[in-house]
């Protein structure tokens, strides 16, 4: 299973600091802060996309967002996690916009 998403920067900027506490997991917010106010917009605008990307790939549509999971290990790779196990592979780029692609595990069952 297969899933894309993408979000323009500009509204994630927008967007109340409340929202990176409603999407994103303790862990998530712990490792935004260590990467610094200036790449917070597209740290949180990357991790959107990915849940979205999750969501589509999953048809879990009321999946509960701090449920996913996506942290980087110590080389800076993103590691899709739902409820706490390793469920696929995904790819997240940023620039003016943020884009996530998802691949599931075969045995990934939603």
């Amino acid at each position: 299973m297969i899933g894309t998403d993408i979000v323009c920067l500009k509204r994630i900027e927008e967007t109340s600091s409340s929202f990176a506490k409603r999407i994103l997991s303790e862990r998530e917010q712990a490792e935004m802060s260590a990467h610094g106010k200036k790449d917070e917009v597209s740290y949180l605008g990357g991790r959107w996309a990915g849940k979205e990307a999750f969501v589509k790939a999953s048809g879990l549509l009321q999946a509960k967002m701090k449920d996913i999971e996506i942290l980087n290990d110590h080389s800076g790779k993103p590691h899709l996690y739902y409820k706490g196990e390793e469920v696929g592979e995904i790819s997240i780029s940023h620039d003016d916009y943020a884009l996530a692609f998802v691949i599931l595990n075969p045995g990934f069952v939603s």
